[in-house]
Parts: structure tokens; C-alpha cells; sequence
């Protein structure tokens, strides 16, 4: 008795599991981990689907038009009518107070003067900046130092009043840090409602996308130029609130609550040009249109060819930098920015996770289905989730997920498709052991004549056993044995493989071969039976080992025909392809009934009816087979059907003798067989004649010319 084997401990069936998982399930395991680190380090293919999926939703939903912001435009045809810039002090005061006067509500200077003009045009500035509570830029730099920035509490005291009105801060702080700034003249800038930094934060590919709310410097947090301006134009001090998770900015009643970098996404209204514009020497001169800057937030910038900054934007390949400024003061005021709060990144792993899922369903349901089409479906879902998060002024980013699915149904077919080669090569290894290596070869480029799972069908089944091999054993050494019957299965292997047979198993003194299975063959029933009788070759090659061991070797066939479960059989730990089936049973019981009738090759009924006239088969007898109740006609398979004519006298003289049989009249059906056996050395009749002597000598009560076998 083996010894039970002791239980694996939780490494050992994890490291056995991880061993043999399927190749497919390690191809998820490496999408998931890859999307993971994409959406982790932002890669470059996550971030550009990102943002070609960010720019195309912004300029889908722009709006077109502003409402609350307007441009007053140092252009060229202004540089061309009042001179080259830098202007006079005083003609910016002009200007300042032109916008004033047209109605303006706020003005935003997206100008830097940080040099001190005249003294009279500067102090003539700085009045008309106070009276329209004006907002000025501030430059701030934060990786080197600028030799013309202020620096230290100069440039924070002439500022202080338009900076955060109060922070409630919550270390660790992860906005931007400068260190330096650069202002615009003192006197100017005490005289200004509010400051904010003008620097632009662009993506990696140049477009500006995002812009932080705070940036620090000094112990201060400074606003960006727009949000400031919205802060003034609403009468409200900008207020925040920072932490490690979240950021909030506060104006008046509005807050905007953003991650722990402090990023907003502004919605753009539209490309350059939206906001109205109008010259600067227009509105100097008076020529614009009643009311055109009436109740609005005024930028005073360049456009001019040379002095401005052109930026690309999801909604437009060059935009003035003013233009920037002011559309995102208006997104500010309506409250039209995405926020990317620090929960959305956990939905983003979550949705990594739902792909993984997804894939492996697919996989396991709908790759032959669809081939993919599917992963369409599935994409427009992710897609569709992030049109809805966006909806409601949350980033999300599907992307990762996006590449997930798209790289893994290609992988995941390729790894089918891989298994799908190495299952072939294991079934044509597997099949090759037992039947013709041509045959399998075609069945594999054929799958539908190949069938290895459990199926019904009709095939024939051969039982060969070789007579004598119990005695033949005891007789010789184990050695001598072993070789003188893989002689015999050497010889008969090719001729069982060349009529189109599979072998089923070797039973150490024999062989159980199929016909019709795993290949479907119409012909089943004839190959089986050309098959025994071309196995006379492989007994008249193996002969001479026989006798080298001092044996004979002989083989007797049995072979039945049927429907009967054929495919892969056993437990969950060991297959086999087999078979099943009554049928099956009746060719075993065949061949071992030879050894009753002296005959060597026995058939069934239904295998007799299948060759037809392919082949000379002589009627032995009907019999009861043992262990059945049904009694059935067996055939003596003798030889292909164009040697008739030499079989014929043998099949009438027999036909004659079984006939009195049957009726009855054994002592003449014993003198009839015995002359059989006489003329043509017939051992069946010379063994039916034994029968019929014994039956004289003691007639049966109720014969039916059936014979009962006594044994196996």
C-alpha cells in the first residue's frame, strides 16, 4: 500500500499554480499590471490618448461666444497709428481710463512693466488703474532666478493686498513653488485691486490644458492672473484652502475644489478670437460700439505680430496668450473647469481592474464569437463613463483601460491562436502513437472529422489477442517475452495505421483497435476487416522471434461493429480516448469465442452487413453470447471479396451441414461437417461435427438451433 502523500503546504500549491496556469491567464496578469504602470507613470501612449480624447471633448462642447470678458488689443494696425511700443505712461493711463469710461467693470493688464517710465505718466497710471480696481500680472520663476525679478519682502509687500485673502493650510502642500518674481513697477502695483501670475504651464506636447490655482513663494500663495480677475470682478477676495489630498479656491459663494496639485482644466469657449476684441487705437479714439465693453472684465494685451505669445489650446493651434487669460477667467466665473479629485485616480484603477475582467470573459465566452468585435463595445462603454464623469466637471481618464483592451484582445487572440498550435502538435503527438501520421496530419486540417470529446456514433471495434501467450509466458523469461511481443506489435502497428485504425490501448498480449474513431470513416467496418486480414503479414514477421523462444505465435480477431460513446474518458487526473458501448463488449466476446469454434477471425452481424460482398464471410453459427440474453448470428471473416470463387465449395459443403444442424438432425449434421473437415481441413467443421456427436448422444428438449456459449 503506497503511503499517503502529505498535503502541500499554501507555497507550495501557490508556486504549483502559478506553474501551470494557462498562458492566457498570465497575458491578463501582464495587461494588468502594464495599464497599472502606463497609468502610473502617465506614459506617453496613456497621456496622448488622454488628451486627444480631453481636446476632443472641449472643442465639442464649447460654447462659442463670451458673455462677461472682452479684449482691448495692442495689435499692429494700433502700433502703426499711435507708434512703437513701449508707449508713453501716459498713454496707457489713456487707455486705462478709455476702457473706463466705455463701461468697463474690470481691467486686466496682461502687460509686465517692470521697468519706471516718467514720473508723471507713472503716477498718472497708478490713479487710473485705482479707480477701475484694476488687476496686474506677476511672472513668477521657478527654476532659476531672473536678475530683473524682485525679490524677498519688496516685491511681497507691494503685492500682499492682491494676493490670497486667507489660506487655511494643511501641510504637506504640493502646488508650485517659485523662486523669484518679477512685478510690475512698485507704484503701479500698490495701486492695483489684485495681482496674479501670467506664467503658462503647457503639457507635454505644448498645449495648454491645465493651469494651477496657487503657486507659492515666499510664505504667500499667488493666484493665477484670470482667477484674480474673477475675484475682482465679483467684488470677492480669492480665499484657499490646502492640504495633501485636496486644494479648495474660494470666490465669494464659488468653490473649486481640486486635487492635491491644484489643477484646474478650463472648458475653452471656443478658438482664438472668440472673446470680442477690439484695437486699442479704437477704443483711444472712441470709435467702438455703444456699449461694447459695458459691465464686462477687460484684458489690455498684446496680439500684436512680434509682442504676443501665440499658444496652442485644445481649441485652437495658435491662440494670443491675452485670449488664454480671458477665456479662463470666464470658464473661473461660470465654473466650467474640470477638477481631477484624488478618489477619481482609484476609479481609474478600478475601471484597470473591470478590463482585466472583461478580457477574461471575453476570452472565455465571446473570442470565437465576435473575434473582438466586442472590444468596440467595450471601448465606447469606458469612453462613454468618461463623458459622463466629464459632464460633471470631473477628469477621468479611460485611457489606460482603453489600451488594456486593445492590446489585450490581439494578445489574448494570439495566445488562443498559440494554444490552438500547441494543442495540434499534442494531439498530433498524441494521435500519432496510435494511428497513420498522414491520417492525423489531414484530420488536424480538417477538424470536423476529428472528434476527442464524448460523442455517439457508429464505428467498429477489432479485439486481437494472441493464442497461447499465458503458456508462452510461463515458458520464457520475462525479457524474451516482452521481446517477442513487441515483435508481433512492431509488425502490426503500420498495418493497423494503414487501413485508417486507431489503436486504443495494448493489452500485454494483444490490442483493442478503433475504426471510425477519433477520424470519422464511412468505411469503418471495412478497413477493420482489412485490417485483420492483413495481419496474417505481421504473425508470418514475428513468427521467427517466436520461435526463437521455442513458441508458436497465433492470433485470433474479433470484431464488432456499432454505435457506441467514443472520446476522452477517466478522471479529472487521467484521460483516455476510448470507448463505450455494448458493441464494443460483443467484439471482445467474439474473439474469445474463436477458441470455441476453431476459427480465427469472427465478425458481427452488423460488421457482416456492412462489407457486404466486400469480403468472403462464412456463417458459423447463432449464439448466446455469455452474459446475454439476445441471441445474434457471428461470421468467419475468410478473405477479400475477389477470392470467392476459392471459398465457395467450402461455404456451400458448411451451408449444408450448419442447415441439418439447426433442424435438428445432429447425427447427419456430424457426418456432414466431419466431411467437410475431411475435404477441405476445416477445423471450425471439424469442431461443429465434435458438437453435433455430443448432441446426438444427448438431443436437447427444445432445440432452436441456437447455440448458449459456456464461457467467455
Amino acid at each position: 500500500m503506497k503511503p499517503a502523500r502529505a498535503p502541500r503546504s499554501g507555497r507550495a500549491r501557490l508556486l504549483h499554480r502559478l506553474r501551470t496556469a494557462p498562458p492566457h491567464r498570465w497575458g491578463l496578469l501582464l495587461l494588468a499590471a502594464g495599464a497599472l504602470v502606463l497609468w502610473w507613470a502617465r506614459a506617453t501612449p496613456v497621456h496622448a490618448l488622454d488628451e486627444l480624447w480631453h481636446d476632443a471633448w472641449i472643442r465639442f462642447t464649447a460654447p462659442g461666444k463670451a458673455e462677461r470678458t472682452a479684449i482691448v488689443a495692442i495689435d499692429d494696425a494700433s502700433l502703426d497709428r499711435l507708434g512703437r511700443w513701449p508707449w508713453p505712461r501716459a498713454r496707457l493711463a489713456a487707455l486705462v481710463e478709455a476702457v473706463r469710461a466705455a463701461g468697463a467693470r474690470t481691467v486686466v493688464l496682461d502687460l509686465l512693466l517692470s521697468e519706471p517710465g516718467d514720473r508723471e505718466g507713472d503716477a498718472r497710471l497708478a490713479r487710473a488703474l485705482a479707480r477701475v480696481r484694476a488687476v496686474e500680472g506677476v511672472l513668477l520663476y521657478f527654476r532659476e532666478e531672473n536678475l530683473f525679478a524682485s525679490r524677498g519682502e519688496t516685491a511681497l509687500d507691494a503685492i500682499a493686498q492682491g494676493l490670497y485673502a486667507r489660506v487655511d493650510e494643511r501641510p504637506p502642500v504640493h502646488v508650485p513653488r517659485a523662486v523669484a518674481m518679477e512685478t510690475n513697477h512698485a507704484p503701479l502695483v500698490r495701486a492695483a485691486a489684485a495681482v496674479g501670475f501670467l506664467n503658462f504651464t503647457p503639457d507635454g506636447d505644448g498645449v495648454l490644458r491645465y493651469f494651477p490655482l496657487f503657486a507659492a513663494h515666499g510664505g504667500f500663495y499667488v493666484p493665477p492672473l484670470a482667477l484674480a480677475a474673477a475675484a475682482v470682478h465679483t467684488h470677492a477676495r480669492p480665499e484657499a484652502r490646502l492640504g495633501p489630498w485636496e486644494n479648495v479656491a474660494r470666490i465669494g459663494a464659488r468653490e473649486i475644489r481640486t486635487g492635491s496639485r491644484g489643477l484646474v482644466w478650463p472648458a475653452y469657449l471656443g478658438p482664438n478670437e472668440t472673446v470680442p476684441r477690439l484695437a486699442a487705437w479704437q477704443v483711444l479714439e472712441g470709435r467702438i460700439p455703444p456699449g461694447a465693453l459695458a459691465g464686462r472684465m477687460v484684458f489690455i494685451g498684446f496680439t500684436a505680430s512680434g509682442l504676443s505669445d501665440l499658444r496652442p489650446t485644445p481649441t485652437d493651434r495658435f491662440m494670443h496668450g491675452v485670449e488664454v487669460h480671458a477665456q479662463l477667467a470666464e470658464a473661473l466665473l461660470d465654473g466650467a473647469v474640470l477638477v481631477r479629485p484624488a478618489w477619481v485616480g482609484l476609479v481609474e484603477i478600478l475601471l484597470i481592474l473591470a478590463g482585466t475582467l472583461w478580457l477574461a470573459l471575453w476570452n472565455r465566452h465571446l473570442a470565437r464569437r465576435d473575434h473582438g468585435l466586442s472590444g468596440l463595445a467595450a471601448i465606447a462603454a469606458l469612453y462613454l463613463l468618461a463623458a459622463m464623469f466629464y459632464a460633471h466637471g470631473i477628469r477621468m481618464l479611460p485611457s489606460a483601460a482603453v489600451l488594456e483592451v486593445v492590446a489585450g484582445i490581439p494578445l489574448l487572440l494570439a495566445l488562443r491562436h498559440a494554444a490552438s498550435l500547441r494543442e495540434q502538435h499534442r494531439l498530433h503527438d498524441t494521435f500519432a502513437r496510435y494511428i497513420d501520421p498522414a491520417i492525423v496530419g489531414e484530420a488536424l486540417k480538417h477538424p470536423g472529422r476529428l472528434g476527442i470529446e464524448g460523442e455517439e456514433r457508429e464505428i467498429s471495434v477489432m479485439f486481437v489477442d494472441v493464442a497461447g501467450f499465458t503458456r508462452l509466458s510461463e515458458q520464457m523469461p520475462p525479457r524474451e517475452v516482452e521481446r517477442c511481443i513487441r515483435a508481433f506489435f512492431d509488425a502490426a502497428t503500420p498495418i493497423v495505421f494503414a487501413h485508417e485504425g486507431a489503436i486504443d490501448r495494448l493489452t500485454g498480449d494483444g490490442m483493442i483497435v478503433l475504426f471510425g474513431a477519433p477520424i470519422r470513416d464511412p468505411e469503418h467496418a471495412v478497413h477493420a476487416c482489412g485490417a485483420a486480414i492483413a495481419l496474417d503479414g505481421a504473425v508470418a514477421r514475428a513468427k521467427p522471434s517466436f520461435r526463437e523462444a521455442g513458441g508458436e505465435l497465433h492470433i485470433r480477431v474479433g470484431i464488432n461493429s456499432g454505435p457506441m460513446i467514443v472520446g476522452n474518458m477517466g478522471s479529472s487526473q487521467r484521460m483516455h480516448y476510448t470507448f463505450i458501448g455494448d458493441a464494443g463488449n460483443v467484439a471482445s466476446r467474439l474473439e474469445s469465442l474463436n477458441k470455441q469454434y476453431g476459427s480465427r477471425r469472427m465478425i458481427g452481424p452488423r460488421t457482416r452487413e456492412l462489407v457486404g460482398d466486400a469480403f468472403v464471410c462464412r456463417e458459423l453459427d447463432t449464439v448466446v453470447l455469455q452474459g446475454r440474453d439476445r441471441p445474434i448470428t457471428v461470421w468467419e471473416l475468410l478473405d477479400p471479396g475477389e477470392k470467392r470463387a476459392r471459398w465457395q465449395p467450402l461455404l456451400d459443403a458448411y451451408a449444408r451441414a450448419l442447415s441439418l444442424y439447426r433442424m435438428g438432425m445432429f447425427g447427419e449434421a456430424a457426418r456432414a461437417f466431419a466431411e467437410t473437415a475431411e475435404r477441405f481441413g476445416d477445423p471450425v467443421s471439424r469442431t461443429m461435427a465434435a458438437r453435433c456427436r455430443r448432441l446426438a448422444d444427448d438431443p436437447p428438449a427444445n432445440w432452436e438451433g441456437i447455440w448458449v456459449a459456456q464461457q467467455k
